[in-house]
């Protein structure tokens, strides 16, 4: 089978490659943003649980994990805090866990 340069050579065979690659792109970049909300909404979610279940700890949770850690209840408070925000699903099953 031999190779037909006339077919290759067609006017116009290659002319919207770029309108159709930035359609794709704009399409794929659409889907990215909405991926990147909806976990952005996801963790700002799980950071207002997590920081209400912070909000209701006894001071005696952080006495005792202090206790527990050989820590000050001060530093357990804190770390908790710390926790809390930057992990909160992980803060939310401990709490629920506890």
């Amino acid at each position: 089978m031999s190779l037909d340069h006339g077919e290759l050579n067609v006017p116009g065979r290659t002319s919207t490659i770029n309108r159709d690659l930035d359609r794709h792109k704009a399409v794929l970049a659409a889907d990215r943003r909405a991926k990147a909300k909806a976990a952005a909404k996801f963790l700002a979610d799980q950071r207002t649980e997590a920081a209400a279940l912070f909000a209701a700890l006894p001071p005696e949770r952080f006495e005792a994990a202090a206790a527990r850690l050989g820590v000050t209840a001060k530093q357990a408070r804190a770390e908790f805090k710390r926790l809390a925000f930057w992990q909160p699903s992980s803060f939310i099953a401990l709490e629920r866990k506890a």
